[in-house]
Protein backbone atom coordinates (compact mmCIF):
# COMPACT_ATOMS: atom_id res chain seq x y z
CA UNK A 1 0.00 0.00 0.00
CA UNK A 2 2.53 2.65 -1.10
CA UNK A 3 1.65 6.23 -0.17
CA UNK A 4 2.10 9.15 -2.54
CA UNK A 5 2.39 12.84 -1.61
CA UNK A 6 0.26 15.26 -3.62
CA UNK A 7 0.93 18.43 -1.60
CA UNK A 8 3.59 19.69 -1.28
CA UNK A 9 5.16 18.55 -4.55
CA UNK A 10 7.10 19.70 -7.57
CA UNK A 11 9.08 22.47 -5.88
CA UNK A 12 6.01 24.63 -5.16
CA UNK A 13 6.11 27.50 -2.67
CA UNK A 14 4.25 26.38 0.45
CA UNK A 15 3.02 28.61 3.27
CA UNK A 16 4.46 27.74 6.68
CA UNK A 17 2.24 28.79 9.58
CA UNK A 18 3.16 29.98 13.07
CA UNK A 19 6.46 31.12 11.66
CA UNK A 20 9.02 33.88 12.02
CA UNK A 21 11.90 33.92 9.52
CA UNK A 22 14.51 31.34 10.48
CA UNK A 23 12.30 29.70 13.11
CA UNK A 24 10.20 26.56 13.10
CA UNK A 25 6.63 26.36 11.83
CA UNK A 26 4.29 23.71 10.44
CA UNK A 27 2.58 22.65 7.23
CA UNK A 28 0.06 20.02 6.22
CA UNK A 29 1.10 17.11 4.02
CA UNK A 30 -1.55 15.26 2.06
CA UNK A 31 -1.71 12.54 -0.53
CA UNK A 32 -3.16 9.17 -1.41
CA UNK A 33 -2.49 5.46 -1.14
CA UNK A 34 -2.27 3.23 -4.20
CA UNK A 35 -4.96 0.89 -2.83
CA UNK A 36 -8.32 2.16 -4.12
CA UNK A 37 -10.66 -0.30 -2.33
CA UNK A 38 -11.66 0.34 1.30
CA UNK A 39 -10.71 -2.22 3.91
CA UNK A 40 -13.25 -5.09 3.58
CA UNK A 41 -14.01 -4.97 7.31
CA UNK A 42 -14.45 -1.20 7.40
CA UNK A 43 -12.96 1.66 9.42
CA UNK A 44 -12.51 -0.33 12.62
CA UNK A 45 -10.29 -2.92 10.92
CA UNK A 46 -8.37 -0.26 9.04
CA UNK A 47 -7.49 1.44 12.33
CA UNK A 48 -5.52 -1.67 13.29
CA UNK A 49 -3.69 -1.71 9.98
CA UNK A 50 -0.76 0.21 8.49
CA UNK A 51 0.32 3.62 9.74
CA UNK A 52 1.79 6.44 7.68
CA UNK A 53 4.76 8.31 9.16
CA UNK A 54 5.22 11.83 7.75
CA UNK A 55 8.22 14.10 8.24
CA UNK A 56 9.65 17.28 6.67
CA UNK A 57 13.44 17.47 6.41
CA UNK A 58 16.06 19.69 4.83
CA UNK A 59 16.29 19.23 1.06
CA UNK A 60 17.13 15.65 0.08
CA UNK A 61 19.35 15.43 -3.02
CA UNK A 62 20.79 12.54 -4.98
CA UNK A 63 23.94 12.89 -2.85
CA UNK A 64 22.03 12.78 0.45
CA UNK A 65 21.46 9.64 2.51
CA UNK A 66 17.85 8.52 2.63
CA UNK A 67 16.00 9.70 5.75
CA UNK A 68 15.55 6.98 8.37
CA UNK A 69 12.01 5.83 9.25
CA UNK A 70 12.98 5.53 12.94
CA UNK A 71 10.71 7.82 14.94
CA UNK A 72 11.97 11.36 15.54
CA UNK A 73 10.35 14.11 17.61
CA UNK A 74 7.93 15.96 15.37
CA UNK A 75 7.03 12.96 13.21
CA UNK A 76 3.31 12.72 12.53
CA UNK A 77 1.83 9.20 12.47
CA UNK A 78 -1.66 8.69 11.06
CA UNK A 79 -3.68 5.50 10.44
CA UNK A 80 -4.53 4.44 6.89
CA UNK A 81 -8.34 4.56 6.76
CA UNK A 82 -9.00 5.25 3.07
CA UNK A 83 -7.44 6.27 -0.20
CA UNK A 84 -6.95 9.93 0.76
CA UNK A 85 -4.91 11.04 3.77
CA UNK A 86 -3.74 14.29 5.36
CA UNK A 87 -1.24 14.95 8.14
CA UNK A 88 -1.62 18.29 9.91
CA UNK A 89 0.86 20.34 11.95
CA UNK A 90 3.95 18.67 10.47
CA UNK A 91 6.98 20.67 11.72
CA UNK A 92 9.50 22.09 9.25
CA UNK A 93 13.16 22.36 10.31
CA UNK A 94 13.47 25.95 9.07
CA UNK A 95 12.11 28.38 6.49
CA UNK A 96 12.58 31.96 5.26
CA UNK A 97 10.47 34.64 3.61
CA UNK A 98 12.13 33.94 0.25
CA UNK A 99 11.71 30.17 0.52
CA UNK A 100 13.86 27.38 1.96
CA UNK A 101 14.34 24.08 0.03
CA UNK A 102 12.74 21.25 2.02
CA UNK A 103 11.55 17.70 1.41
CA UNK A 104 8.37 15.99 2.63
CA UNK A 105 8.78 12.27 3.30
CA UNK A 106 6.24 9.48 3.92
CA UNK A 107 6.71 5.87 4.99
CA UNK A 108 4.16 3.09 5.43
CA UNK A 109 4.70 1.24 8.71
CA UNK A 110 3.24 -2.27 8.80
CA UNK A 111 4.25 -5.11 11.07
CA UNK A 112 7.27 -5.10 13.37
CA UNK A 113 9.99 -4.24 10.83
CA UNK A 114 10.69 -0.76 9.46
CA UNK A 115 10.76 -0.07 5.70
CA UNK A 116 14.14 0.26 3.99
CA UNK A 117 13.18 3.38 2.03
CA UNK A 118 10.41 6.00 1.89
CA UNK A 119 7.24 5.44 -0.10
CA UNK A 120 7.57 8.94 -1.55
CA UNK A 121 9.58 12.16 -1.18
CA UNK A 122 8.59 15.55 -2.59
CA UNK A 123 10.69 18.71 -2.57
CA UNK A 124 9.24 22.19 -2.07
CA UNK A 125 10.06 25.68 -0.81
CA UNK A 126 8.91 26.49 2.73
CA UNK A 127 7.94 30.17 2.89
CA UNK A 128 7.22 32.23 5.99
CA UNK A 129 5.45 35.55 6.20
CA UNK A 130 1.85 34.94 5.17
CA UNK A 131 -0.44 33.03 2.81
CA UNK A 132 -0.61 35.47 -0.12
CA UNK A 133 0.61 33.83 -3.32
CA UNK A 134 1.58 30.63 -1.49
CA UNK A 135 0.14 27.12 -1.73
CA UNK A 136 -1.79 26.09 1.38
CA UNK A 137 -1.43 22.31 1.68
CA UNK A 138 -4.00 22.34 4.50
CA UNK A 139 -6.73 23.25 2.00
CA UNK A 140 -9.03 20.25 1.63
CA UNK A 141 -7.77 18.59 4.81
CA UNK A 142 -11.14 19.02 6.53
CA UNK A 143 -10.61 19.15 10.29
CA UNK A 144 -6.90 19.83 9.75
CA UNK A 145 -7.34 23.28 8.18
CA UNK A 146 -6.10 26.51 9.72
CA UNK A 147 -9.55 27.63 10.91
CA UNK A 148 -9.98 24.37 12.85
CA UNK A 149 -6.49 24.67 14.32
CA UNK A 150 -7.51 28.00 15.82
CA UNK A 151 -10.71 26.33 17.08
CA UNK A 152 -8.70 23.55 18.74
CA UNK A 153 -6.60 26.08 20.62
CA UNK A 154 -9.66 28.03 21.83
CA UNK A 155 -11.45 24.84 22.91
CA UNK A 156 -8.37 23.61 24.77
CA UNK A 157 -8.21 26.88 26.69
CA UNK A 158 -11.84 26.51 27.80
CA UNK A 159 -11.61 22.91 29.05
CA UNK A 160 -11.64 22.80 32.88
CA UNK A 161 -8.34 21.80 34.44
CA UNK A 162 -10.05 18.94 36.29
CA UNK A 163 -12.05 17.69 33.30
CA UNK A 164 -12.40 13.90 33.13
CA UNK A 165 -12.98 11.66 30.11
CA UNK A 166 -15.24 8.61 29.80
CA UNK A 167 -15.06 5.91 27.12
CA UNK A 168 -18.27 3.95 26.50
CA UNK A 169 -17.89 0.59 24.74
CA UNK A 170 -21.23 -0.58 23.30
CA UNK A 171 -20.61 -4.33 23.11
CA UNK A 172 -18.00 -7.06 23.36
CA UNK A 173 -15.95 -8.24 26.36
CA UNK A 174 -15.17 -4.68 27.51
CA UNK A 175 -18.74 -3.35 27.19
CA UNK A 176 -19.58 -0.54 29.59
CA UNK A 177 -18.23 2.79 30.84
CA UNK A 178 -14.50 3.24 31.43
CA UNK A 179 -12.86 6.25 33.08
CA UNK A 180 -9.70 7.90 31.75
CA UNK A 181 -7.96 9.98 34.39
CA UNK A 182 -5.86 13.09 33.81
CA UNK A 183 -2.11 12.47 33.71
CA UNK A 184 -1.17 15.95 32.40
CA UNK A 185 -2.91 19.06 31.14
CA UNK A 186 -5.26 17.98 28.30
CA UNK A 187 -4.04 14.36 28.45
CA UNK A 188 -6.06 11.45 29.88
CA UNK A 189 -5.17 7.77 30.20
CA UNK A 190 -7.34 4.79 31.08
CA UNK A 191 -7.63 1.03 30.64
CA UNK A 192 -10.41 -0.49 28.55
CA UNK A 193 -10.22 -4.23 29.02
CA UNK A 194 -6.66 -5.20 28.16
CA UNK A 195 -6.02 -2.02 26.13
CA UNK A 196 -4.49 1.22 27.40
CA UNK A 197 -6.12 4.26 25.83
CA UNK A 198 -4.75 7.81 25.76
CA UNK A 199 -6.89 10.81 24.81
CA UNK A 200 -5.20 14.16 24.22
CA UNK A 201 -6.47 17.55 23.11
CA UNK A 202 -3.67 19.19 21.15
CA UNK A 203 -4.10 22.92 20.40
CA UNK A 204 -2.31 22.45 17.05
CA UNK A 205 -3.80 19.13 15.88
CA UNK A 206 -7.12 18.60 17.62
CA UNK A 207 -8.13 15.34 19.30
CA UNK A 208 -5.41 12.67 19.34
CA UNK A 209 -6.23 9.11 20.48
CA UNK A 210 -3.84 6.20 20.92
CA UNK A 211 -4.69 2.63 21.88
CA UNK A 212 -1.69 0.65 23.12
CA UNK A 213 0.51 3.32 21.54
CA UNK A 214 -1.09 3.17 18.07
CA UNK A 215 -3.02 6.17 16.68
CA UNK A 216 -6.76 5.68 16.19
CA UNK A 217 -8.89 7.91 13.97
CA UNK A 218 -11.60 9.85 15.80
CA UNK A 219 -14.80 10.91 14.01
CA UNK A 220 -17.54 13.38 14.90
CA UNK A 221 -15.20 15.36 17.14
CA UNK A 222 -16.71 18.16 19.23
CA UNK A 223 -15.09 20.18 22.01
CA UNK A 224 -17.90 21.89 23.93
CA UNK A 225 -18.39 19.48 25.63
CA UNK A 226 -15.66 17.11 24.49
CA UNK A 227 -17.01 14.15 22.50
CA UNK A 228 -15.97 11.85 19.65
CA UNK A 229 -16.51 8.42 18.11
CA UNK A 230 -13.76 5.78 17.86
CA UNK A 231 -13.81 2.55 15.84
CA UNK A 232 -14.71 -0.35 18.12
CA UNK A 233 -12.17 -2.79 16.69
CA UNK A 234 -9.22 -1.85 18.92
CA UNK A 235 -11.50 -2.35 21.94
CA UNK A 236 -12.96 -5.69 20.80
CA UNK A 237 -16.32 -4.09 19.94
CA UNK A 238 -18.44 -4.17 16.78
CA UNK A 239 -19.95 -0.71 17.31
CA UNK A 240 -18.29 2.67 17.73
CA UNK A 241 -16.83 3.66 21.09
CA UNK A 242 -18.04 7.00 22.46
CA UNK A 243 -15.58 9.44 24.04
CA UNK A 244 -17.25 12.01 26.27
CA UNK A 245 -16.40 14.57 28.87
CA UNK A 246 -17.43 13.15 32.25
Amino acid sequence: MPAQISCPSGGIRVAVTGQSPGGQGTICVQGSTVETQPHPQGRAAAANGPILRIRVVDLVTSASPLPSPVYQPGDVDIPVTGQRWCATAVPVPTCTSIGTPLTAVVWTLAGSSLPTQPDDMQSFLGVSGGMSGMTDCCFGCGSGGHESVRGYAAAADRLPADAAVRLTVPDGPAAGHHAAGPVARLLWRGRVGAAVCEVQVCPARGLLVRVDGRPVEAAGVAFEPLSALLPGGPFGAAGDVVVSQA
